[in-house]
């Protein structure tokens, strides 16, 4: 599994998730409008201390100054993470200029659907 490229638009707003394998572990990089890094997540995997037995998904997200991806790096994280029992790091930059409000929101509806994209990609390349 080489980079694997997968793109989702809604309206003007076209996003991209570029998906490297490294060992068992995933990278996806997201991206839409002006591409840069504005949040990192990363999740895994691990013993859940609450339900024995089970396993749970920690995650932990780093976002820069003045950016608002961390919700969308934690999405995909976490989504992925817990649908293919990996280690999965997201990250994210997403730049449109003079958007609206509800503009944001078909934006994040468009990352739903790419994560959902990506998790079928990935399941049918396995």
């Amino acid at each position: 599994m080489g980079l694997i490229k997968v793109e989702e638009k809604i309206d003007d707003f076209k996003l991209t998730a570029n998906i490297i394998k490294v060992g068992e572990d995933l990278v996806i990089i997201i991206g839409g409008g002006e591409y840069h890094i504005g949040a990192v997540g990363i999740s895994y995997p691990t013993a859940s201390i609450i339900k024995k037995g089970k396993d749970t998904i920690t995650t932990s997200v780093i976002t820069l100054p003045a950016h608002k991806e961390d919700i969308v790096a934690k999405m995909f994280s976490e989504k992925v993470s817990k649908a293919l029992n990996k280690k999965v790091v997201a990250v994210a930059g997403i730049h449109f200029d003079n958007i609206a409000k509800n503009d944001i929101e078909k934006i994040l509806e468009c990352c739903e659907k790419l994560c959902e994209k990506v998790i079928n990609r990935i399941c049918g390349d396995a």
